[in-house]
């Protein structure tokens, strides 16, 4: 995959990640830049460890289609390291229900 935008990475247990696939939505809350006020930063899986790191833990690589272009249309400044949580979506359920993956 050519990098054209963003990437990140998600440190992701054991529990679950049988459950990731590339091209699942990812939503991520940045530290520095609180939800309720700058939103959030959609992205997407494209690459998963084939094995855990030391910790066990599997690097879930995340690319960012709208840059850093948060869901309330705030541009955030590039930097070479934010911090936050991601939830992974991995299934759709009836009535609009999303089961994620919080990391």
């Amino acid at each position: 995959m050519k990098q054209k935008h963003p990437v990140g990475s998600v440190l992701l247990p054991v529990h679950g990640i049988g459950m990731v696939k590339n091209g699942m939505e990812v939503t991520v809350r940045l530290d520095n830049y609180p939800d309720g006020t700058f939103g959030y930063l959609n992205g997407k899986v494209y690459n998963i460890a084939n094995l855990p790191d030391n910790e066990g833990l599997y690097q879930v690589s995340v690319f960012f289609p709208n840059g850093l272009i948060t869901s309330e249309s705030i541009q955030l400044p590039t930097k070479s390291q934010l911090s936050g949580t991601a939830e992974i979506i991995v299934a759709k359920e009836d009535e609009g229900k999303e089961k994620v993956l919080e990391m």
